[in-house]
């Protein structure tokens, strides 16, 4: 790949981490899921559903279920092995509010995903996620505690 391919690919990767992002705030499940191949892997904290993007979109929307919440990434280190295989490393940082009976809680965290990257059908797809957490505050009494969001 030239130089010019390799930016161009590094920006739509930047992209599709910025439209994945933006749908997991606003439960876009039908956008969230379209970023990821249908054989993608997750693992994270408390979260390694297996069986690829359905298996994971089924645990996304169980655990966000009535949760709001922002996410940050940002300082991404992407590299582009192929034509069509790339990964990335980009620090997070995560806010997540939530009910327990009348009582709100919240969860802060701070940490890092592992990516990779395939083309499909001309496209840049995540194909796999590690989430990994630094550190981790909540509120206390909180039943999530320690948790992170496996998002």
């Amino acid at each position: 790949m030239t130089d010019l391919e390799k930016l161009v690919a590094i920006n739509e990767i930047h992209c599709l981490m910025a439209r994945r992002v933006r749908a997991l705030d606003a439960h876009d499940w039908e956008t969230y899921e379209a970023c990821h191949a249908e054989d993608h892997v997750s693992a994270g904290p408390q979260w390694n559903p297996g069986g690829g993007r359905k298996a994971m979109m089924d645990a996304l929307k169980k655990n966000m279920d009535g949760i709001r919440h922002i996410h940050f990434v940002h300082s991404p280190m992407i590299e582009i092995l192929s034509p069509t295989e790339a990964r990335g490393f980009w620090t997070l940082e995560d806010y997540l509010y939530w009910k327990q009976g009348d009582e709100d809680h919240w969860f802060h965290g701070w940490g890092h995903y592992d990516d990779t990257y395939g083309v499909r059908d001309g496209q840049w797809l995540f194909t796999s996620r590690r989430l990994s957490y630094m550190r981790k505050e909540h509120s206390p009494g909180s039943r999530r505690e320690g948790e992170g969001n496996g998002s």
